[in-house]
């Protein structure tokens, strides 16, 4: 099983929801200036740190070694066939979290979308 895992947009929904309210309210005002500065100093920076987490991280599952690569981190290897454990955490419309266990230590993957299917082919692979 060769396989890339990203996070997945639908892991945000508190986020996605803010973003949308501070952006209609920002743009139903009649002030410019106000448009600006709240579109600068807020939705952007939250927008942009969305993007990083969701851009900046990659999961790659390859001859049984699970790869967790992030933003400005050393990348984690786990191999497949010591996992002990495999935890599902959901989230929000089918993503979640995916905590494995092994000897060496805990990998968590985060905001993957169809956590409950890999984690039927991860534990499949013991």
């Amino acid at each position: 099983m060769d396989d890339t895992i990203r996070p997945t947009l639908r892991a945000y929904p508190i986020t996605i929801i803010f973003l949308c309210f501070a952006s209609f309210v920002t743009f139903s005002g009649s002030n410019t200036e106000a448009k600006l500065f709240v579109t600068i100093l807020v939705i952007m920076p939250i927008a942009l740190l969305l993007f990083i987490q969701l851009r900046g991280t990659k999961y790659q599952i390859k001859n049984g070694v699970l790869k967790a690569t992030r933003f400005m981190k050393p990348a984690q290897t786990l191999k497949l066939a010591q996992v002990q454990n495999v935890t599902v955490k959901p989230i929000f419309f089918g993503s979640g979290h995916l905590v494995l266990s092994a000897p060496g230590g805990t990998l968590t993957l985060k905001n993957i979308p169809g956590v409950s299917k890999l984690a039927d082919q991860i534990s499949g692979f013991n």
